[in-house]
């Protein structure tokens, strides 16, 4: 007798038959990563919105830790202007009426409200007032107002690489300049420099050197390109050498003396008293340092005059610094090591 086939497992087959039944959910389409480009409006450029889908698409930065004491003097400094711009706006302007212009210039930079307040029109007579409230002063340049004629005067940074300090002030084209912006070449140039490429008109072009705005740098004058180009171009319809021509440079040429005069007598004059309070400093410190050697012992040798050259000479001592107890201490072995060599050197 032939055994019964096997049983066939139903819960399998209902799970199959189920599966097969059912309709399948839609399969969801994969997220695409690439971003969907918005479509450009007419005032947008496409290559604006190009750079602000790669800009934006950057890792940001790390947020810079910021030490307490940066947030202390961030909290004092935010209270300290609250105060002051709680302050009734005349009192404000009749404070800083007395002080001098170029606190006023760091004062407009500190914040954008006493930025909005401070070159306001309304606020031009505290510009004046603290102009006038210095001694001393040049006239106001023409063509220039009241900050910017402070910060051409009494600011020390490149009008060209924002380096600070500068020096060199070229008033015809005022312009403040440091070292490497002066020796550059595309701003000031020498005459060689200038008549470069204008060999054909070399006689007019050179005569329109004495007319452009220059300024001594050591041995070598160096002349405003961009001047020399618009003298250039004004000129280009005058023959060299007629009455026509000859009037108009005379006249152009009185016209830049007579500009730059009170100006570069100032600047000179300012200079030669800080190099002169300089050497008053140089002096005194070097007085009191001779003073302290001769309580030491050291009078014998300070009167002879190599011993004073190089007593001078030395870095420690050559400096416009007043001499204190402390740093007396500091600088004494130093000093006292320098008088040795001397000494030892007057022997052999």
């Amino acid at each position: 007798m032939s055994s019964p086939p096997p049983r066939r497992s139903t819960r399998i087959s209902k799970t199959k038959d189920n599966a097969s039944s059912e309709p399948k959910a839609p399969k969801a389409k994969a997220a695409s990563t690439k971003k969907r480009s918005m479509p450009a409006s007419p005032d947008v450029d496409k290559d604006e919105i190009d750079e602000e889908n790669s800009s934006s698409q950057k890792k940001p930065r790390k947020r810079v830790k910021t030490t307490a004491v940066v947030k202390s003097a961030r909290r004092n400094a935010g209270g300290k202007l609250k105060l002051l711009m709680d302050t009734p706006v005349d009192v404000v302007l009749v404070i800083f009426s007395h002080v001098e212009p170029l606190d006023l210039l760091r004062l407009s930079r500190t914040t954008k409200a006493l930025r909005k307040l401070l070159m306001s029109k309304s606020s031009i007579g505290v510009w004046q007032s603290a102009r006038l409230g210095m001694e001393g002063l040049p006239p106001m340049i023409e063509g220039l107002n009241e900050p910017q004629y402070a910060n051409l005067l009494f600011d020390t940074h490149c009008h060209n690489c924002l380096k600070t300090p500068t020096k060199y002030i070229i008033w015809a084209v005022r312009m403040r300049l440091c070292k490497q912006c002066l020796e550059k070449g595309d701003i000031m140039a020498t005459e060689m420099e200038l008549l470069r490429g204008v060999e054909d008109q070399w006689d007019k072009a050179y005569s329109l050197c004495y007319i452009t705005p220059s300024f001594q740098h050591g041995s070598t004058t160096r002349f405003h390109r961009a001047s020399h180009k618009r003298l250039v171009e004004e000129s280009a319809e005058m023959q060299y050498g007629t009455p026509e021509y000859d009037d108009w440079l005379m006249e152009e040429r009185k016209a830049l003396g007579f500009s730059c005069q009170p100006y570069e007598k100032r600047e000179t004059s300012r200079t030669e008293a800080r190099a002169a309070e300089l050497a008053s400093l140089r002096r005194q410190r070097l007085d009191s340092i001779i003073a302290h050697l001769t309580e030491d012992g050291w009078e014998y040798e300070l009167e002879k005059s190599e011993t004073l050259e190089a007593l001078k000479a030395h870095e420690l001592v050559n400096q416009p610094k007043a001499l204190t107890d402390r740093s007396w201490e500091t600088i004494n072995p130093a000093v006292v090591e320098l008088m040795c060599e001397m000494a030892t050197d007057a022997v052999l």
